[in-house]
């Protein structure tokens, strides 16, 4: 699993088969998501040396690779292979019935964590929690995950009718929460309608998505809302709120516009509400930033190089007169940025090329970002005054040398003209 970590052998014989001990063996993962990742050891009187790293890349599979060198000749071993996947979990049933007044007072859920293959894990705990709905005071439950992948949760429905959104989250081998869906988005999670008699019961219906993006002052914006939770098809309308200036929601979902000056670096907030074919509506509270457009200077990638040991600065800038700064990556050794105006200032103390970013966010979220790059060269020597005089001497003396070549040669020419 990815975070997890992964061992390799390498073995050392000679044409004998005799296991050859005290050989330094370098280890590199070549290609892959983890590619770059190294180790040095040293084999053992087996022959054999090891290599441990943590599959932190993400997945996909990693090539390894093995060398030593005898004679200053290198010798590679063969390339092994190692695959690196992720957990996911999935909840069942995810829509279910239950009617209070035939006493069926008791929900069950489960959760089944694989790994993108397919594979059942086990032994993994499992948290559950009732996100919204009539049960929502229900505490958090867990469960470890058996031989087939599945962790259960039985809860009794005593909060009275309504519809119940119940999730399902885990911790993976890399250390994050993996859950059937965050935050305010439940697409992913378990809906239990608690029904009293013949008549259904709105379930928790919701538009979707659960953030809107920023918008930008001059630049065409679009955003398609979908209904979640009930049947389709939904309508959608702001029953709460004011859109920026010449926004405009159909009935279908679909917001569009282009914002306007006057409306820079403000806050519109709203309350858009989906309805289903069956009449059940459902809301949720929007944020929508409109931008100025932060334009980031200067325009190029490349900033101006710098010499090794020689003072360098040079100024990040922002259109955004509040506008913060945010470095990703590394500068070149020596050099450090300061706040305000982005200075990057320093004397470097390595040869090289360094790449990384920038980003300019201002106090109500709008940002931009761009890649730099700066390359430090090595200092081409400056001349001290001695040095400087021996060589204008050495010029001095090359043009006197001319002038008497050239005065022999008229000298002569002058003898052949007698």
């Amino acid at each position: 699993m990815v975070g997890e970590t992964h061992m390799v052998t390498a073995t050392i014989r000679d044409a004998a088969g005799a296991p050859q001990s005290g050989i330094t063996v370098t280890f590199e993962v070549i290609s892959g998501p983890n590619i770059g990742a190294t180790g040095l050891d040293i084999t053992d009187g087996s022959g054999e040396a090891t290599f441990s790293y943590a599959g932190n890349g993400g997945v996909g599979t990693d090539n390894i690779q093995a060398c030593f060198t005898i004679a200053d000749e290198a010798i590679c071993s063969n390339v092994v292979a190692k695959e690196w996947t992720e957990e996911a979990i999935t909840l069942n049933p995810l829509f279910a019935v239950n009617r209070l007044d035939l006493e069926e007072i008791w929900h069950t859920v489960t959760a089944t964590v694989r790994d993108l293959k397919g594979n059942s894990i086990e032994g993994i705990e499992v948290t559950f929690s009732i996100r919204m709905g009539p049960n929502s005071d229900e505490p958090d439950a867990a469960d470890t995950t058996d031989s087939n992948g599945e962790a259960t949760f039985t809860y009794e429905g005593d909060g009275g009718p309504g519809t119940d959104v119940i999730r399902a989250c885990f911790t993976n081998a890399a250390g994050n929460e993996v859950c059937t869906d965050y935050g305010e988005t439940f697409d992913n999670d378990a809906f239990k309608q608690w029904q009293d008699g013949d008549d259904p019961v709105c379930p928790s219906v919701k538009p979707n998505p659960a953030e809107l993006p920023t918008a930008v002052v001059g630049l065409f914006y679009s955003v398609q809302f979908t209904g979640f939770g009930g049947s389709e098809p939904y309508t959608f309308e702001v029953t709460n709120g004011d859109l920026p200036s010449d926004f405009n929601l159909t009935s279908d979902g679909l917001l569009t516009g282009t914002p306007v000056p006057g409306d820079a670096n403000f806050e519109f907030n709203f309350t858009i509400t989906a309805t289903d074919s069956n009449g059940c509506p459902g809301s949720r509270d929007y944020r929508l930033i409109v931008c100025p457009g932060i334009i980031l200077g200067p325009i190029t990638n490349n900033l101006p190089d710098g010499f090794l040991g020689q003072f360098y600065s040079t100024t990040i800038t922002a259109s955004e007169e509040d506008a913060i700064f945010e470095l990703s990556g590394d500068l070149p050794p020596g050099l450090s940025g300061s706040s305000g105006s982005y200075v990057i200032s320093g004397t470097p103390t390595q040869v090289g090329s360094w790449t990384f970013t920038i980003t300019a966010s201002t106090p109500l979220g709008c940002t931009d970002s761009r890649d730099y790059t700066i390359r430090i060269r090595g200092v081409t020597p400056i001349p001290t005054l001695s040095e400087w005089g021996m060589i204008f001497m050495a010029m001095a003396l090359l043009m006197i040398s001319v002038i008497v070549i050239r005065r022999k040669q008229t000298a002569n020419n002058r003898q052949r003209d007698n």
